[in-house]
């Protein structure tokens, strides 16, 4: 049996038994297991043994996808990106068996646990794919490639939100600077059937003017001028004749100059009734806003001054009245000192002049 008609039987295989397929849905593992039937295990067994041990291999790969059905874990599908990965590891784990030097039942022993911890790892990535990968999108509308084990199919699912708007972008810059719009989102790289990004400016009247389609995600403009400022529109398209992605920018560039700065769109001067463009005459508030804050800083500036002033004064006052009580305190023992003195000497005079009456 060759193997142009062992890939065929093998599909065929995969319907009529209870299990999902999934893994056994890729021709490169189906061809790994014939070749594990016909020229690895005839090497360790006799011919019984080869085909009771190649039917287990196959009832445990179809059972990899016999996993409980949740929304969180899995649902009978699984993206591609995480498809490719399971199908790596397996071949390149199963290719590390058999160029191994082991042989007989130890061999056999290897497989069956390489088996297990491929259906885990199976198992893990059907988890992230629905954690991570089934439809990321939070605007717009994905079209995303889907691997349905149960059938083998690849199908392409729609992940539409409740618009295709995602949202809109203030971009501010000043004159001469570049003029980067970005127009990328991180589920554009999953997503299949995406064509062109288209980025238009939009008129005050709301036509419209294409600036640039292609590959690129992002709209460039070296040097922008004042008359750049105004609405743009991203849009990403898809070959099922619907837009994937619509961002809007609003842009405003600054000018660096603002005496040679002549306003436009909303800001421009009006034109009166015979064409001619009436002068724009300047804001007094600027001016007056000047005025007052002069005034009040120099309020500011003569209270501050004013409460210096007052400082100096109680402060020279609290020395004077410091200086004065000093010397208060000086003189008074000496006169209280001479009055004991006085009263001392009058009574000893009294008491002389007793003496000598009697």
């Amino acid at each position: 049996m060759g193997p142009c008609f062992a890939l065929p039987l093998a599909a065929l295989a995969c319907f009529l038994l209870p299990a999902g397929c999934c893994v056994m849905c890729d021709n490169r593992i189906l061809a790994a297991l014939k070749s594990l039937e016909t020229d690895y295990l005839p090497k360790l067994m006799g011919p019984a043994e080869v085909n009771s041990t190649y039917a287990m291999i196959v009832r445990t790969v179809k059972g990899f996808s016999d996993l409980p059905y949740t929304k969180q874990t899995y649902m009978g599908a699984i993206g591609e990106k995480r498809y490719e990965m399971v199908i790596t590891s397996f071949l390149k784990n199963l290719k590390n068996i058999t160029e191994s030097k082991t042989k007989g039942k130890q061999s056999v022993e290897n497989l069956k646990e390489m088996l297990r911890l491929e259906k885990i790892n199976f198992a893990f990535q059907a988890s992230m794919f629905q954690k991570e990968d089934y439809c990321p999108n939070k605007c717009g509308a994905m079209f995303q490639s889907l691997i349905w084990c149960d059938y083998c199919s690849k199908q392409v699912q729609l992940c539409k939100k409740k618009t295709e708007e995602c949202g809109d972008r203030v971009e501010e810059i000043h004159e001469h600077e570049a003029l980067n719009l970005n127009c990328f989102l991180d589920w554009h790289k999953e997503a299949v059937g995406l064509t062109n990004y288209v980025f238009y400016r939009v008129w005050e009247n709301n036509s419209e003017t294409v600036l640039y389609s292609g590959k690129d995600p992002v709209f460039n403009r070296p040097s922008a001028s004042v008359n750049d400022s105004g609405k743009y529109r991203c849009e990403l398209g898809t070959i099922y004749n619907r837009p994937s992605t619509i961002i809007h920018f609003l842009v405003t560039v600054l000018p660096r100059d603002l005496e040679g700065w002549k306003p436009t769109g909303e800001f421009a001067p009006a034109k009166t009734e015979g064409g001619k463009i009436t002068s724009v005459t300047p804001s007094p508030e600027p001016e007056t806003t000047t005025v007052k804050h002069q005034e009040v800083k120099s309020m500011l500036k003569g209270r501050i001054y004013g409460l210096l002033i007052c400082l100096l004064i109680i402060l020279i006052a609290a020395i004077i009245f410091w200086l004065v009580t000093r010397k208060r305190k000086k003189t008074k023992p000496k006169s209280s000192q001479a009055s004991i003195d006085s009263k001392s000497s009058r009574i000893s005079r009294k008491a002389s002049s007793k003496m000598q009456k009697k």
